[in-house]
């Protein structure tokens, strides 16, 4: 009979990743939770990415719920079953493969969006996806055809040969959003502000899985006879589906910072005689009132007002800057005017 494995580095590691795992699944449903409430109105198809997700990570936390009772409780004392693999440790690693294919997919797409022009390498990276997704639903299977541990032990670079390339795909693709995002600085203090946050969050989620995947690449490679790769398998998978959750709900507290910021910069302008229609009040009241107001807070007639001095030809003495930001906003139209 094969030797019976220790349970303080495997099934052990493998509890305390559940537990971890569990903590992070109550975040991966808050944010899904945060998500249908605030973004009712979005696509279906992301709405369909969410709920995916989401059914994945449900699957992935019960899976690793029951092969702890099922190796720790209900099984223990005998042996022979502490060597088979179960239904539960047989669909963790494809599960888990699908679940980093699909959310690095999304910020390739992503990536796409903000700059075509590295479409190329969006290309190879969506093949390294492939890859890591082929690699890990391959070990799933083993794990299947051997049956047991003993047999699966030479079988771990398979493991190491995905996490390894779900590496590389997340640093290019978190290289690729930070040179974007650094690109689309403005020049504004208060707009650029925004960008950094982007820059910031971007590091330290693609950080945050970078580590967590290099040292499943490492104890898979090193110490094939436990499962402590398994356990930090558990707590990255949580860590990619919060992350996908987490860029999806920061866009309106982004988006009304960015707001916020813009109208702080509407300070007095300096204008010509009011036009034909504006309402009768004096030069002073048009200057406070028409253009540092918000337009929800003005009468019709001055909010009309406000438009109209889009045509007024530009002062002569040089615009401040935070003026020149608000005229670039309106004429490209990137902000609704009446938004603001």
């Amino acid at each position: 009979m094969p030797p019976e494995p220790e349970l303080g580095n495997s099934f052990g590691a493998m509890l305390i990743g559940t537990f971890i795992g569990i903590a992070l699944y109550g975040a991966v449903v808050h944010q899904a939770y945060r998500y249908f409430r605030v973004y009712h109105d979005d696509q279906i198809l992301i709405k369909a990415l969410v709920l995916v997700v989401l059914a994945l990570e449900t699957f992935h936390i019960v899976a690793c719920c029951h092969l702890s009772y099922h190796y720790l409780v209900a099984n223990w004392g005998v042996p022979i079953h502490l060597i088979n693999t179960t239904w539960s440790l047989n669909s963790l690693l494809a599960c888990s493969g699908l679940i980093v294919f699909i959310t690095q997919s999304f910020f390739a797409r992503r990536v796409y969006i903000l700059a075509p022009r590295f479409r190329i390498l969006l290309g190879a990276t969506f093949l390294l996806l492939v890859l890591e997704l082929g690699f890990l639903t391959a070990a799933s299977a083993e794990t299947i055809i051997q049956g047991s541990f003993v047999g699966f032990k030479k079988l771990t670079w398979l493991v190491a040969a995905g996490c390894g390339i779900a590496l590389v795909a997340d640093g290019i693709l978190t290289t690729l959003l930070v040179i974007i995002l650094r690109k689309r600085r403005t020049g504004f203090e208060r707009m650029d502000t925004v960008v950094h946050l982007l820059v910031l969050y971007t590091i330290n989620t693609g950080m945050l899985t970078g580590i967590v995947d290099a040292m499943i690449f490492t104890f898979s490679i090193l110490f094939t006879s436990n499962l402590i790769y398994a356990a930090f398998g558990i707590v990255c998978t949580k860590l990619y589906a919060i992350s996908l959750l987490a860029a999806l709900n920061e866009r309106k507290s982004l988006t009304l910072r960015a707001m916020y910021n813009i109208n702080e910069d509407w300070v007095d302008i300096p204008i010509t005689p009011r036009p034909y229609g504006a309402p009768n009040m004096s030069r002073s009241s048009y200057t406070s009132t028409a253009f540092s107001a918000p337009l929800t807070q003005l009468t019709p007639r001055e909010r009309r007002y406000r438009v109209s001095t889009r045509s007024l030809p530009a002062p002569k003495k040089p615009e401040p800057v935070q003026h020149a930001l608000r005229r670039a906003y309106w004429d490209t139209g990137d902000i609704d005017v009446q938004a603001l």
